[in-house]
């Protein structure tokens, strides 16, 4: 628990002792004083729903933002030919009732040797079903709308073919940091042809056992605020 929440749970009993138990001058003139436990059942009535409360987060101690964007798992496949296809993932929830649609902004790298993506999907799963969504393509970003209204998380599943001209490739991850919140999980696979492996990475990545067409890097974040975009590149096999 946050130091911020108990400093007000703190000052919750605080303020409900000197509204509720009397001080020593308030009746001077009473020949008996009262028993401490009359006073203390009081206290209690109202200091332990608010304390409960706090910890159900049903008094806004931390506001959660109205829209979060929980986490995204990411699938990168290399072809030979320099064609490389994305298979994204993410997941956004509301912190409240949200009745309009969320709009979303959905950016992809623009450099020399990336042409313009191609062949792209955007689709929303709700109750185990994706239906396709229509979007706005802007020349930078891709720009649609989610529904939040169901009260369930939704999932956008994303999907495009980008052509690299040079044996890397790169994606925008830092427009994540808008959401305010860190993501709660992060996951990035990276399949290259078994000619090929993986000359570098901006991030850190884990060597998994090949199939029978790939070499397989894993890419694994949690409270994840990307602070760079992810870049990899590879090189024939033995190169390195």
């Amino acid at each position: 628990m946050s130091h911020l929440k108990i400093f007000r749970i703190v000052i919750y009993i605080l303020v409900s002792f000197v509204l509720i138990v009397p001080s020593a001058d308030s009746n001077p003139g009473a020949a008996q004083p009262q028993p401490q436990n009359s006073n203390l059942w009081p206290v209690l009535f109202i200091a332990v729903p608010l304390v409960v409360l706090i910890f159900l987060d049903i008094v806004p101690a931390r506001v959660k933002p109205r829209v979060y964007f929980e986490e995204e798992t990411i699938e990168f496949t290399v072809a030979e030919d320099g064609n490389v296809n994305v298979k994204a993932l993410y997941t956004f929830e509301s912190g409240r009732e949200i009745e309009e649609p969320v709009a979303i902004v959905y950016p992809f790298p623009q450099t020399g040797y990336l042409q313009p993506p191609q062949h792209v999907t955007i689709s929303e799963r709700i109750f185990n079903t994706f239906n396709e969504i229509e979007y706005q393509d802007n020349g930078t970003d891709w720009k649609f709308s989610i529904d939040l209204s169901h009260e369930l998380p939704a999932d956008i599943f994303v999907e495009y073919n980008q052509v690299t001209t040079e044996n890397k490739f790169r994606y925008i991850l830092t427009s994540a940091n808008t959401w305010k919140e860190p993501l709660e999980e992060a996951e990035f696979l990276i399949k290259i042809p078994l000619k090929y492996e993986l000359e570098k990475c901006s991030y850190r990545t884990k060597q998994l056992k090949s199939n029978d067409e790939f070499n397989l890097y894993l890419i694994e974040q949690r409270d994840f605020s990307p602070h760079k975009e992810l870049t990899f590149s590879w090189v024939e096999t033995g190169a390195n």
